[in-house]
């Protein structure tokens, strides 16, 4: 129970999909893979061990991170090439808006802004 916590945690984007599993036993789960080279669908069944041990090796180490986005969609890839896909597109990039001020969020979440004198400048007054 612990180990499926942990994993749990980590795994952003599960590696098999619930769509997947078609069968889960008493002592056995069924799913099913795409075979490239056959063109079909292929189905397999394992023991919930043999499963789960599979499925732990996409768990990474503790302190180890998994990478969210990668080639053309990573970050450092996309901050380059924005320009151009938008100008391809015939679209206007939209600018990135402001930051909020603390003051804002705290008036926003709470329903009373900070910067205001109320009069209250010493609450706890002994």
């Amino acid at each position: 129970m612990h180990f499926l916590k942990y994993g749990g945690r980590y795994v952003r984007r599960p590696p098999i999909a619930q769509r997947r599993i078609t069968y889960v036993g008493q002592g056995s789960v069924t799913f099913w893979y795409q075979d490239k080279r056959l063109h079909r669908k292929v189905y397999v069944t394992l023991s919930l061990e043999e499963f789960v041990d599979r499925w732990a090796q996409h768990i990474p180490e503790r302190y180890q991170h998994g990478m969210r986005n990668f080639g053309l969609f990573a970050l450092r890839t996309l901050r380059r090439t924005a320009s151009a896909i938008f100008l391809l597109l015939g679209q206007k990039q939209k600018p990135r808006p402001k930051p909020r001020r603390w003051a804002d969020s705290i008036k926003r979440d709470f329903g009373w802004d900070p910067l205001e004198n109320t009069g209250q400048d010493n609450i706890c007054a002994t």
